[in-house]
């Protein structure tokens, strides 16, 4: 039999004719009621031709664990072992491919979850050359910056989309667009593949994101924060500060008031709050809520300004969309958009969840833990962004230059 003339090569050491004719008895047996004696023989013959010939013997290996996968999916020990072929070989792309398949196909064990653990966290830097990148990515892209030149770069790979010798870019707004500044003092309004979509002549110095269509651009000395519009018309001007709009509201501060929401026709709202917590590029609102300060405490509002519990907090960074890294005196936990508290107040200082990862600060240098709390990557950062759903994430280290983008090895 095939079977018998299989086990005849074995036993001579003939380890490639063993595999073939296992391999044949396997496939002549049929899959309706497999022997897992006739595969875990087939490997066998596969792990004794890739001991004696490493390089010869990958093939025969992945082929035969390919074998076990498509007749025993529901087996963890299938899994873990082709996962640890891949990671013993240093293929980590390979075997968290494999750790996503065992993941859908819904097989669970011990061993798979350490395996995950081993995987997840491991990163690699993105070659790059800028001396600023933003901490944190918007609609797909990162703004960065390098002595006389600004571009977007990428969130999904670091990649160069849009490179601009001007002396000012904003940051990124709605659909990766910036506002730039000309050296006469014209505003463009760029998207991500180099498309002006709005250009008009405002001195401006700085801009905040854009949003639904309004352009913030804070003008010279006293002048204060203007929202235009795409034809360069001026909206509402003369504020202190200002955030991006969103949903049809922007958060506006009038000169020595408090901070309010005003809609796209300029109207204010019968609310006020003493600080609103926003992103780098002025966003503030995300699963319909908004961290806001009013009588010396942070709290999660939603859009009306009504809290959306009793929680309240010392200090508060910006909302991702996943728990919201807080302050109560000396430490920093985490709590949900809900205000129910997710973990704690424990470290030494925090920033939000995002990317199912976040930032925490512990002897002074910073890394990430997963959403257990577990340290997954050393505390060994000078300074850390946000990671994005791409996998990136802006970090600093010691002796770099002042930004780099670091990426996941394994994709989620």
């Amino acid at each position: 039999s095939v079977e018998a003339t299989a086990n005849d090569f074995m036993e001579r050491r003939l380890y490639q004719l063993a595999f073939k004719n296992y391999r044949e008895a396997c496939a002549l047996q049929g899959v309706e009621d497999p022997d897992p004696a006739l595969y875990k023989a087939e490997l066998d013959a596969a792990k004794a031709f890739y001991q004696e010939e490493p390089e010869e013997g990958v093939e025969l290996m992945e082929t035969a664990y390919e074998d076990l996968r498509t007749v025993f999916p529901d087996q963890p020990f299938v899994w873990e072992e082709s996962i640890q072929f891949q990671i013993d070989r240093e293929k980590v792309s390979e075997a968290g491919k494999l750790l996503r398949k065992a993941n859908l196909q819904g097989v669970k064990s011990e061993k798979l979850e350490i395996q995950k653990q081993q995987l997840y966290y491991l990163y690699s830097g993105i070659a790059l050359n800028y001396e600023y990148i933003d901490n944190i990515s918007y609609d797909g892209y990162y703004r960065a910056h390098d002595r006389s030149e600004y571009s977007l770069i990428s969130s999904a790979d670091g990649s160069e989309v849009l490179s601009l010798e001007l002396p000012y870019m904003g940051p990124v707004g709605e659909k990766g667009m910036v506002v730039c500044r000309t050296e006469d003092g014209e505003a463009i309004l760029y998207t991500p593949d180099g498309v002006k979509r709005a250009r008009f002549y405002a001195d401006f110095e700085e801009a905040m994101a854009v949003g639904n269509g309004m352009v913030p651009l804070k003008k010279p000395g006293n002048a204060g924060w203007t929202f235009y519009d795409a034809r360069g018309n001026e909206v509402k001007g003369g504020f202190e500060a200002v955030s991006m709009f969103q949903n049809g509201a922007a958060f506006v501060k009038p000169a020595g008031q408090p901070w309010t929401l005003m809609n796209q026709q300029g109207q204010l709202a019968n609310i006020s709050f003493e600080d609103v917590r926003m992103a780098e590029n002025g966003s503030f609102l995300n699963n319909g809520v908004m961290l806001v300060k009013r009588d010396g405490q942070w709290m999660i509002a939603d859009m009306t300004g009504a809290p959306v519990s009793d929680f309240r907090c010392d200090d508060i960074d910006i909302n991702l969309g996943q728990p919201i890294a807080f302050r109560r005196g000396e430490k920093w936990g985490y709590v949900k958009s809900d205000g129910t508290v997710y973990m704690e107040p424990c470290f030494e200082e925090a920033r939000s969840f995002s990317g199912a990862v976040a930032a925490v600060k512990q002897g002074g240098s910073w890394g990430y833990i997963s959403p257990s709390g577990n340290v997954e990557v050393d505390c060994s950062f000078v300074d850390a962004g946000y990671f994005n759903n791409a996998g990136t994430c802006s970090v600093k280290r010691e002796g770099d230059r002042p930004w780099r983008l670091i990426k996941w090895v394994v994709d989620r």
